[in-house]
């Protein structure tokens, strides 16, 4: 019964999404035929909106199982939702062994598993797409899980934080690339498998955005922008314009759209989790680290026992 509500679940979502973004966008595709590869993958992409999983499943043939932002899940309607097509969550700043067991049984199994391994949205020279530093989270679940890595970059879908992107007939154009798949090396040993993984893998990214930047001519405005500019829509529009004196304060932002509050909320985990490293970094200098951790009522990820040695010290940033 189970399964059989997941799979009605799944062709209700692929289709909504087929229909969705072939209304309010153009998408290109190259390379598809890697994404279409028998047995199980990983797949790795670029993070530049919350549409990104949504166009990227719709565009492969083959259901992915997302991880997705444990943050989502407490809320009972979007939790449901999310269940329903075979996401599961996962924190982003700590190892969760639960959700790397349910991700490496389900890549055994033969499925596809989703990961944005930059760790949230990113662009400009936070990006894996400028050379910024890849997180290891993905080289090592791929490596422990004996499948290779597909490498897929996402242009354009940044843009649809605009409401002028859905206006009819608008269809804002949406790049996707997907590269040759990574092996995950079982010749190599596991710390040196694990390192070529993510060279590769890094190299692949910008590959792959500099051959849809060449193919199809993109400009500046085509890639990538903080999502807040997109709502504005202007680039650049972020900075506080200079206040007159004596002008009454208006409200900075005011034209953006609900979906700010997600920004906030992230914004907000992300304060959390650095002030509670803090407070755990200043208690370990009165009581002994595990003193310390009793304090927080936790215990470190990275104190966790684990037969698979290095993973969980390797897991607190691989979403």
């Amino acid at each position: 019964m189970r399964s059989l509500f997941h799979l009605i679940a799944n062709r209700a979502v692929a289709v909504l999404m087929k229909v969705l973004f072939g209304y309010s966008s153009r998408i290109r595709v190259i390379g598809s035929e890697h994404a279409e590869r028998a047995g199980g993958f990983l797949l790795a992409a670029n993070h530049i909106s919350h549409f990104d999983p949504f166009i990227i499943s719709s565009v492969v043939r083959r259901k992915i199982d997302w991880m997705a932002m444990a943050e989502f899940f407490p809320n009972p309607l979007l939790g449901l939702l999310l269940r329903a097509v075979d996401a599961f969550p996962a924190d982003r700043y700590r190892a969760d062994r639960k959700t790397i067991r349910t991700a490496i049984e389900r890549l055994k199994q033969g499925r596809v598993v989703g990961v944005f391994p930059e760790g949230g949205i990113r662009d400009g020279t936070g990006s894996v797409l400028e050379g910024a530093t890849l997180r290891p989270g993905a080289a090592t679940l791929a490596q422990i899980a004996g499948v290779p890595i597909l490498p897929c970059v996402i242009v354009g879908s940044d843009r649809l934080y605009s409401k002028k992107s859905w206006l009819p007939l608008r269809r804002t154009p949406v790049w996707v690339a997907f590269g040759d798949p990574i092996p995950h090396f079982p010749d190599l040993e596991k710390s040196a498998a694990r390192a070529r993984i993510e060279r590769e893998l890094a190299a692949a990214f910008k590959h792959l955005y500099a051959e849809l930047r060449q193919r199809f001519s993109l400009a500046p405005d085509d890639l990538p922008h903080p999502p807040r500019e997109r709502m504005i829509g202007r680039v650049g529009a972020l900075r506080r314009p200079p206040k007159a004196f004596g002008a009454a304060r208006r409200p900075y932002l005011e034209n953006l759209s609900g979906i700010e509050n997600v920004f906030r909320i992230e914004r907000a985990f992300d304060f959390a989790h650095h002030a509670e490293q803090l407070i755990a970094e200043l208690l370990a200098h009165v009581f002994s680290a595990r003193r310390a951790d009793s304090v927080l009522g936790r215990k470190r990820a990275f104190e966790l026992p684990d037969e698979r040695g290095s993973l969980i010290r390797d897991f607190p940033e691989f979403l």
